[in-house]
């Protein structure tokens, strides 16, 4: 199942906040990096796999890039989660999409017809 989660924040912390810097990680793996400039809130959607470790962190920086970081929020993507409310960064999932799963014809003879075929054509 995919989960697509919408990322965003509180107010910043430190009135000398000029940037924040979101970093993404999935089962360890760096997946994005990204400053973006202050009062950004929102940080946009994200879609993760169910039982994706994630893990976020925020990073606030002032106008001269002394960085102080801000929180790290981790949890297994699932359509369960609900994060703590007081935390700076948060998460909600909004949107669920189940992976169908198509019929394995590689078991099946292609060259010869089924049990039941019938021509069209062919009187009985």
């Amino acid at each position: 199942m995919k989960l697509t989660y919408e990322i965003f924040a509180s107010q910043a912390c430190y009135p000398d906040t000029a940037y924040r810097m979101l970093v993404i990680e999935v089962n360890g793996t760096e997946v994005k990096s990204e400053k973006y400039h202050y009062p950004v809130n929102s940080f946009g959607e994200y879609t993760f796999n169910s039982g994706d470790n994630v893990s976020l962190s925020l990073t606030e920086l002032d106008v001269k890039n002394n960085d102080t970081l801000l929180t790290v929020l981790e949890f297994v993507a699932s359509k369960d989660y609900r994060p703590e409310q007081d935390e700076p960064l948060q998460v909600k999932c909004i949107k669920q999409e189940v992976e169908e799963s198509l019929p394995n014809y590689k078991d099946r003879d292609e060259s010869k017809p089924s049990s039941n075929f019938k021509p069209w054509n062919v009187r009985q």
